[in-house]
């Protein structure tokens, strides 16, 4: 185990110290901030609530109801029992370019992210180059220094976990509830 969390350490210093450049300082901060994105997603969101076809309104409710419980598992759950010292905090020249709190144990971003794209590429086959978003957002958690690279990877098998579950819980109900007419789609 001492291994594992030196070899964390290590791949965390090489990211957030030594794998850096003004242009991706900027890059994975805006990959890492959640405050920007927010009503974007937001507003996109309900767009296709008013404007989608039933299944994907209920495709777009189950997403959001996946990403709740992905981050109440991470945040209230997770977090506060294995309580993991965030790296800013401990690792000697550690880069912080953004703000964190509670413990760093599993990453929320990271948990979120592949719960929401695991979820919609399953759900929408066509949307499957999205499976690429968790892993720069996760990327960016440590070049910010705000996680240790194990964090994030705990993060992403949760949050893929989670959106898997979901869109095999929504398509069993789809599948009951609203058939898919012959010729068509449901």
């Amino acid at each position: 185990m001492n291994a594992l969390l030196q070899w964390d350490r290590e791949l965390f210093t090489l990211v957030n110290q030594r794998w850096t450049s003004p242009v991706l300082d900027v890059v994975m901060r805006a990959f890492s901030d959640w405050d920007p994105w927010r009503i974007p997603v937001i507003l996109i969101a309900i767009a296709f609530l008013v404007r989608g076809s039933r299944a994907i309104r209920v495709a777009v409710l189950f997403a959001v109801l996946a990403v709740a419980v992905s981050d109440q598992v991470t945040c209230s759950v997770l977090k506060p029992r294995i309580d993991r010292e965030r790296p800013f905090r401990v690792e000697p020249g550690a880069r912080k370019l953004l703000g964190a709190h509670d413990g760093s144990f599993p990453s929320a971003h990271a948990a979120n992210s592949a719960t929401a794209a695991t979820f919609l590429a399953l759900r929408f086959p066509r949307l499957r180059p999205i499976l690429l978003l968790p892993a720069i957002v996760s990327y960016s958690r440590v070049y910010v220094g705000v996680h240790y690279p194990l964090d994030v990877f705990a993060g992403v098998v949760l949050g893929s976990g989670i959106g898997t579950a979901f869109a095999g819980l929504e398509s069993a109900l789809r599948r009951r509830f609203w058939p898919a007419k012959p010729g068509g789609r449901g």
